[in-house]
């Protein structure tokens, strides 16, 4: 049958001549490795969006194992962690619509229960269930580690997210009187990030 993955083996030799006297050897250790998580890739929000809501959603294709399983995956935002999103809906905390409802963040399963497994994504979106949400205006790396059962570990390329919740300022207009039929006005328009239009 072959090894376990993750595991040490003791193994001596011991040899025998045709009298049946016999030697035996020290005693060998084998230890087998354990697979990493396989590579698997973000969905959105894009590098460099910019969104307007301090609590934003994160999508990203599941990863997998051979050999093993995935047992978590943590969202990585700035200098904040979101832990312990399950590895597939029927290990959320409601496993029949296939959602996860934590103190920060709800998670949500698709296209599992197919054929192909490289459809299958999770949708993650963060709640105001703590200090540090809503996530304050500013320009954040985010990505994904999928975690396996004995600790195991690959992460997601990262993203730069932008969070804009902050309206443009408008200032210095004033009324004015004119003859003018296509009068100028001035004024100063000013925006942490950039302006639409």
């Amino acid at each position: 049958t072959g090894l376990t993955k993750n595991t040490s083996y003791t193994r001596k030799l011991v040899a025998y001549n045709s009298d049946g006297t016999s030697i035996a050897s020290s005693t060998a250790t084998v230890s087998t490795s354990n697979n990493s998580p396989s590579r698997f890739s973000l969905i959105s929000p894009s590098t460099n969006s910019i969104t307007s809501t301090g609590l934003p959603t994160f999508s990203f294709k599941k990863s997998t194992e051979t050999g093993g399983s995935i047992s978590s995956y943590t969202l990585y935002v700035g200098d904040l962690s979101f832990t312990g999103i399950p590895a597939s809906g029927d290990s959320a905390s409601n496993p029949v619509s296939k959602t996860d409802y934590e103190n920060t963040y709800t998670a949500q399963y698709f296209n599992e229960g197919d054929t192909d497994t490289t459809n299958d994504y999770v949708v993650v979106t963060l709640k105001d269930g703590s200090a540090d949400l809503p996530i304050k205006d500013g320009t954040y790396v985010w990505y994904v580690k999928a975690i396996d059962p004995q600790g195991a570990t690959t992460i997601s390329e990262d993203r730069t997210l932008i969070i804009d919740g902050t309206s443009p300022t408008i200032a210095g207009v004033q009324d004015i009187t004119t003859l003018n039929t296509k009068p100028e006005f001035t004024f100063t328009v000013k925006d942490t990030y950039q302006l639409k239009e």
